[in-house]
């Protein structure tokens, strides 16, 4: 079966790239996915797959981060003009992206994976490789430059296989497609929405340079528990040199509070991060200003220093606005957790790989970073279930550093990850439990 799995995951080489190339040109970000998710499910639709869009997987009140409504529309109104006859692209609007697909058998097992489906708000480098084979971002503001275009890409190519093998599946397939897992905002809404409540299995890829085309990590985990927050400070203005004593600062205010997060403790329990990534305030020379947004994130080894960071963030920020005389409002725009792969689904993937995929293992790649997947890995676990996380390699063989506008991927990974997947879940649907 594995023999087969690869020659089909060859077979569809060339169209995974096509499409990775397709959504690459059409980046879209967070809750805004819409073209994107219509591919999706249109594609999935086509095989067979049973598919649930819009607020029936992702809960309406657990969003986070979602952008202005006008804005939201404006997009949905403009990808409506090339989908005038879509099924699911209606069920989308307000931003209620993303997409399931199931292939049901009546089965006690459920086996599912994620992938992550959003751009970022970043400017593709003009001597980036995609110029040169004519697919860069056509969104001057807007670029795929996580390798989430290739997630997307190799999900639908497990979608393909899986669908010529499943007859020789013993359990179900859930296939989920995730809005928003750039700063961690997506995940927990889909998990509100019950969309992992039957899941017995988890498996979650990410592209990584780290890692040549060809060569694998299981087990990816011990992500950092992650908090991002937006602050504004709000003052008084006043004419700097009429009237000073009327106004209250409030670029002073956040002035002295990023100071001071930047000079929060670091805690013995572990690591800890804070960066305050943005502040704008103010709006000419001679005004004290009123206003100053800022945005930030925490990041901590495990959740509970995560919220130490995040406490004494919000105990800052509220002193620093009182010293000016100034109030602060903080918003919550995304949160994950702290997760780790399950160990013994580790250590079947990985005998599995060793036994009868001709990829190559690797082990012990750091990673401080966060992924919200941490979000469905946690309800799986909880609920007696398994969950694994799979580092695959794609460095194109020059410097390509993620969430930069020159990132870039070997697209050989796309096809070989494809036939990983589908090996695995044929490997699992076989047995009684790992």
């Amino acid at each position: 079966m594995h023999e087969q799995i690869r020659e089909y995951s060859e077979k569809i080489r060339n169209k995974l790239i096509e499409i990775r190339r397709d959504i690459h040109k059409h980046p879209e970000a967070g809750w805004t996915e819409f073209r994107t998710s219509t591919i999706i499910a249109e594609y999935l639709d086509e095989l067979g797959y049973e598919i649930t869009v819009g607020r029936d997987i992702v809960s309406e009140n657990d969003r986070l981060g979602v952008s202005d409504e006008k804005y939201i529309d404006e997009l949905f109104n403009e990808v409506s003009k090339d989908f005038v006859d879509s099924r699911y692209l209606h069920k989308m609007e307000g931003g209620f992206t993303g997409v399931v697909g199931d292939m049901r058998k009546g089965k006690d097992r459920t086996i599912a994976m994620r992938f992550d489906i959003d751009a970022l708000k970043i400017k593709e480098s003009g001597d980036n490789i995609s110029t040169e084979k004519g697919f860069s971002s056509v969104k001057g503001n807007l670029m795929h430059a996580c390798g989430h275009d290739a997630h997307i890409a190799i999900g639908l190519g497990v979608s393909e296989i899986i669908r010529s093998i499943n007859d020789d599946l013993d359990c179900n397939i859930k296939l989920i497609f995730q809005p928003a897992e750039e700063g961690v905002r997506g995940a927990y809404a889909m998990v509100k929405a019950g969309i992992l409540d039957d899941v017995d299995y988890l498996l979650g890829i990410h592209v990584t340079n780290d890692l040549k085309a060809g060569e694998v990590e299981c087990g990816l985990g011990g992500y950092f528990a992650t908090t991002k927050f937006d602050a504004e400070i709000i003052g008084n203005p006043a004419h700097s040199g009429g009237t000073p004593e009327l106004g209250n600062n409030s670029l002073l205010a956040a002035a002295t509070a990023v100071l001071n997060m930047h000079s929060i403790p670091r805690h013995s329990k572990g690591i800890t991060r804070i960066n305050v990534g943005m502040l704008s305030a103010g709006t000419d020379r001679n005004v004290i200003p009123d206003n100053a947004k800022l945005n930030i994130e925490t990041r901590g080894e495990n959740s509970e220093l995560d919220e130490y960071m995040l406490n004494a963030a919000r105990r800052i920020l509220i002193n620093s606005a009182e010293m000016y005389g100034c109030t602060v409002d903080i918003k919550i725009m995304g949160k994950s957790d702290t997760s780790y792969s399950s160990k013994n689904l580790t250590e079947y993937c990985e005998k599995v790989i060793d036994e009868n995929i001709d990829l190559k293992l690797c082990r012990n790649i750091p990673s401080l970073g966060s992924e919200d997947i941490a979000m469905m890995m946690n309800k799986v676990q909880d609920d007696g279930g398994k969950a694994i996380v799979i580092g695959v390699g794609s460095n194109p063989g020059f410097k390509s550093r993620p969430h930069t506008g020159e990132f870039a991927i070997d697209e050989e990974c796309i096809h070989k990850t494809s036939g990983l997947l589908s090996s695995l879940v044929y490997e699992i649907a076989k047995i009684d439990s790992v």
